[in-house]
């Protein structure tokens, strides 16, 4: 079994409304563990056995706001 990792992506434009669409999209994914819209942040993070970027920014189209970036975690100096 794969391991699950996390990834974040900032999302332009995002609004309660779209995170909620953007989720409701996401859920179907069977690699996705776990779905976190922050509308303050405009960030959306997956706990996910694989990086399901493509099917973020499709679901970004379908819920009307823009994909940016995947957000790139680094390892710790300490």
């Amino acid at each position: 079994m794969a391991k699950s990792k996390q990834y974040s992506y900032i999302i332009d434009g995002l609004s309660s409304d779209k995170g909620e669409k953007i989720k409701k999209a996401l859920q179907n994914i069977s690699e996705i563990k776990s779905i976190t819209v922050s509308v303050q942040n405009g960030t959306v993070d997956l706990i996910s056995s694989k990086d399901v970027e493509t099917e973020v920014k499709y679901a970004c189209d379908i819920a009307g706001a823009s994909f940016r970036v995947k957000i790139k975690t680094k390892k710790r100096l300490f």
